[in-house]
């Protein structure tokens, strides 16, 4: 407490001290704090602090440093959720002020290709994280950093009109590779739960399905695919590549001539057969999301070239959905939460919570704090995939033993050449997580270089 204290303090001292600039101006002070970033920084930090693991965790009941003092509070304080409420609701405030907001693709036609709306929806989920140049949603963005690491993410795709190759893939890696879990977790097209939704055929969803005229955007007409792939939220589409999946952009821009993911053993974006070669996905999926849709292979050409964004390190979804998890926990379930929570949806291309939660059996669950709660952890998950808050957010949740303890890592069965064979669930590993994994061991050379320094729990 004392320490969140005093870095609030010093962040409120440059706040109010009216020393830092409102938004950043030209390239040459990209990066540096100004006041939406302070803003964002204390929000974040509040929000730490309220959370489980700090707010009342009776695990680090007798945790004493060497003097015998308590070094974290274990008394819950409903308190600290009402200063992380005002310091998110300020926080996007300023933001405002400094011209953010939700990115949209501003584009309606790209060369002489017109897009239809859902292709739009996708690239305005892409480009909140990988567009650089025009993209007011990037609150601080790492801003020497080049994310040229796009090729362990990218798939190595076919021409679906061709029978040969077009490209030598010797510089895509293809190993950066969410598991099964994360693939389950998007909604489906009514921005439910998929295990939810009356709509959805969850119990048959490894059953095999051919993608027609209706998800031709989505997934290659003609193509046989696993049920899951179908009827998803745009987000998925947007975030995930799986089998028979199209990828959109990378030098195809015609709706009607795009690449093609194919994940199976044997085919150009799965398993290769080569024990020396680790460039395939060791789950049948990828992380589509993270490649800017201009970043290409380019005609007869074994190079890959990427189309480089700085990484996001605060981007405005990202304070949305803290604030209304912060208004959740202060005044329960209200309108004002739902709200919030729908500005973040309406871009992702998703009804309203209200329309959404009418396809399930338990509609009133938007109006239960408790379930609205796990609802809003679930919508961070999904929106903020694979931008490194899901690892960090499970912790301050304290729900880490939950979704890591004794879990098995699942994914499609990609040794397999044939449909049927690729769409079983193969079990990888199984993780572990103890209630100490929630701090990490002080290196025993700290402690005996200085002996006032005491060991975490559990360790």
């Amino acid at each position: 407490d004392d320490v969140v204290t005093y870095i609030v303090g010093l962040i409120d001292e440059a706040l109010e001290g009216n020393v830092l600039p409102t938004e950043a101006v030209g390239e040459t002070v990209l990066g540096r704090i100004n006041r939406p970033i302070a803003a964002a920084i204390k929000a974040k930090i509040l929000m730490t602090a309220a959370s489980p693991l700090f707010n009342g965790n009776s695990f680090y009941a007798g945790f004493v440093n060497s003097k015998g003092e308590e070094l974290i509070n274990t008394t819950f304080d409903p308190q600290k959720w009402e200063k992380a409420e005002v310091a998110c609701r300020e926080a996007i405030e300023i933001a405002a002020q400094g011209g953010h907001s939700l990115y949209k693709f501003p584009n309606d036609i790209i060369g002489p290709n017109v897009l239809s709306s859902d292709t739009k929806e996708q690239l305005s989920i892409r480009g909140s994280v990988t567009e650089r140049d025009d993209n007011n949603e990037v609150i601080w963005e790492a801003s020497n950093s080049s994310n040229f690491s796009q090729s362990l993410y990218m798939a190595k795709m076919n021409d679906p009109l061709s029978l040969i190759t077009q490209f030598a893939h010797t510089s895509i890696q293809s190993f950066y590779s969410p598991p099964l879990r994360i693939a389950e977790m998007f909604y489906s097209k009514n921005g439910v739960p998929i295990e939810e939704d009356l709509d959805y055929d969850y119990g048959n969803r490894f059953n095999i399905k051919v993608g027609d005229e209706t998800s031709a955007l989505n997934i290659r007409q003609g193509y046989t695919t696993a049920v899951l792939n179908f009827n998803r939220e745009p987000r998925y589409y947007a975030s995930i590549g799986f089998d028979g999946g199209v990828w959109y952009g990378h030098g195809r821009y015609n709706e009607a001539n795009t690449w093609i993911c194919e994940m199976k053993g044997g085919q150009a974006s799965g398993y290769t057969g080569d024990a020396t070669d680790n460039t395939w996905s060791a789950t049948g999926f990828l992380a589509k999301k993270m490649v800017h849709y201009e970043s290409e292979h380019r005609q007869g050409s074994a190079g890959f070239f990427p189309e480089s964004y700085t990484w996001p390190i605060i981007r405005l979804a990202d304070l949305y959905l803290l604030h209304a998890e912060a208004l959740n926990e202060v005044s329960g379930a209200t309108s004002e939460v739902h709200d919030i929570m729908n500005v973040v949806r309406e871009r992702a291309g998703i009804p309203n919570l209200q329309e959404a939660w009418s396809h399930t059996a338990s509609p009133s669950k938007i109006n239960d704090k408790d379930e609205l709660r796990k609802i809003i952890h679930q919508e961070r998950m999904i929106e903020l995939v694979f931008e490194g808050h899901r690892f960090w957010d499970l912790r301050r949740w304290k729900r880490s033993g939950e979704f890591m303890n004794n879990k098995l890592i699942k994914g499609m069965t990609i040794f397999s050449g044939s449909t049927a064979g690729f769409n079983n669930v193969n079990n990888i590993f199984q993780q572990t997580f103890e209630e100490k994994d929630y701090l990490w061991p002080v290196p025993l050379v700290d402690i005996l270089r200085n002996p006032n320094l005491v060991q975490n729990p559990g360790w």
